[in-house]
């Protein structure tokens, strides 16, 4: 076997490597298309051409009015001019098309996503529904049986626990289904009132069982509840993409108590909630690069082989942003923390 220490050193080395060309060539790309339209803006922008074919025409017209007895010759070269430059706009719009094209892909993976997530709830709900509706029979056939004495005091306890806990597992996944069901593809409610502290405490309660496995510890500070005009599956949303991006660099964390703190507060007009987590936070230049919010941008790989799909951030930007809010990550002094500010109602 070749595979040796040094073999795998080498591996991680070129890991490393390839993870940090890839960051540089999301900033070179946010870099060279800031204060640029949007590629679907752009895909439909016909202005710069219309300026050069009316420049051409009228140039055209100048030369005709100079010399007509030439207009044979002012009409080809108009022609090649015009050919020329829809050639260069065929190849423009190409390149253009391509980038919305790939842009589309990477958020069809979230779609795809949505639809597995519909499916499990669907199939899922069916055997649930059987044991949730058959364990108080089975218990109240328990109970007969012990009151005829056809059942052990010793058996009929041993069987009630057990029972018990079935009917505790049946309802803790009847409660995730409820949780996981804004996130299925078919689940896109209306803007309404929302409780700003109910949205995060479900988001926690998600999130409970995992914390627990990863000994992590989730907080969460408000002084009143605050309420908002929002797509409440868009919040829902955008909160889990956050908190679940907390629990991963969480992981890293060289703190003795891995930690995420959530809080949110208000003033007259805005909510602000706050999620912040300990671990070893945000380089200040992918905070100056503005990158954490590109589709496909993940800086997971620099310290995992879980390289994430780039669209959680990306997502949970857009979710909010819909709603005429605005999320953003903001220096920290331990960790990395998470803003999004919502209108109050």
């Amino acid at each position: 076997m070749y595979e040796n220490s040094n073999f795998y050193t080498l591996q991680r080395i070129a890991d490393l490597s390839l993870s940090l060309l890839e960051k540089e060539r999301f900033r070179y790309r946010q870099k060279a298309t800031k204060k640029k339209p949007e590629a679907i803006d752009k895909l439909f922008d016909f202005s710069h051409i219309n300026q050069k074919m009316e420049k051409a025409v009228e140039k055209a017209y100048k030369n005709l009015m100079k010399s007509p007895e030439k207009t044979d010759e002012h009409i080809t070269l108009l022609n090649k001019e015009l050919t020329k430059e829809i050639k260069n706009l065929e190849k423009e719009k190409e390149t253009e098309f391509l980038e919305v094209k790939e842009t589309i892909a990477i958020y069809q993976k979230h779609t795809t996503l949505g639809n597995v997530i519909s499916v499990v709830l669907h199939e899922g709900r069916k055997p649930l529904s059987w044991y949730t509706n058959r364990i108080p029979t089975i218990k109240e056939y328990l109970d007969n049986l012990y009151k005829c004495e056809e059942l052990g005091a010793s058996s009929y306890n041993k069987l009630s626990d057990q029972m018990k806990k079935l009917s505790d597992e049946a309802m803790r996944m009847s409660n995730f289904f409820k949780r996981l069901d804004p996130l299925s593809s078919n689940k896109r409610g209306k803007c309404k009132k929302t409780s700003v502290q109910k949205q995060i405490n479900g988001v926690i309660e998600l999130f409970e069982e995992i914390a627990k496995d990863k000994d992590v510890e989730i907080q969460y500070n408000s002084v009143e509840d605050l309420y908002t005009n929002i797509i409440e599956e868009d919040l829902y949303m955008a909160l889990t993409n956050i908190v679940e991006n907390a629990m991963f660099w969480v992981e890293f964390s060289s703190e003795p108590l891995k930690s995420i703190e959530i809080m949110s507060y208000g003033d007259d007009d805005k909510i602000y909630i706050e999620i912040l987590d300990n671990g070893p936070g945000i380089s200040k230049e992918d905070l100056e690069d503005d990158i954490l919010f590109t589709p496909g941008y993940s800086g997971k790989k620099r310290v995992s082989d879980d390289n994430g799909t780039g669209l959680g951030l990306a997502i949970a930007g857009e979710a909010i942003q819909r709603n005429n809010g605005k999320l953003e990550a903001i220096e920290a002094i331990k960790g990395a923390c998470f803003r999004i500010t919502l209108l109050r109602s």
